[in-house]
């Protein structure tokens, strides 16, 4: 398990802010490296995968890419100016008063396609 959690792992979750998949055929197949893995322990192999995560106190690269993914502190840096990017090129924020809660709501744009999968548009909902 350390040597898949030192070298195989970080391969695999490498760049997820930017690029997280979407479509299912490529989570499933990301998932089945980890789901290939940890059937070839000896002790775990007639167990099915989610129990076998359990044992082994791992969760699924789909969570853990969703943990990452919702990276509301790259999204509280850019919006409260800690890194040098500039908010407008990201998110549209909110101008009205009316509006109850806080001056820092997020308004998604009507996206399509490949922009749908973009940070800036996936951050949005969480």
């Amino acid at each position: 398990m350390r040597a898949y959690k030192t070298y195989v792992r970080p391969l695999i979750e490498s760049n997820t802010v930017i690029w997280s998949p979407t479509a299912i055929c490529d989570i499933k197949l990301l998932e089945h490296v980890q789901r290939k893995f940890t059937k070839k322990l000896p002790s775990l192999q007639n167990l099915s995968y989610t129990e076998r995560l359990k044992r082994l106190n791992l969760d699924s690269l789909e969570l853990r890419r969703l943990r990452v993914d919702l990276n509301l502190i790259w999204c509280y840096k850019i919006i409260f100016n800690k890194v040098y990017l500039n908010v407008n090129d990201f998110f549209v924020l909110n101008t009205s008063s009316q509006i109850r809660g806080h001056a820092f709501k997020l308004f998604k744009t009507h996206s399509t396609g490949v922009c749908l999968i973009f940070f800036c548009e996936r951050v949005v909902n969480p």
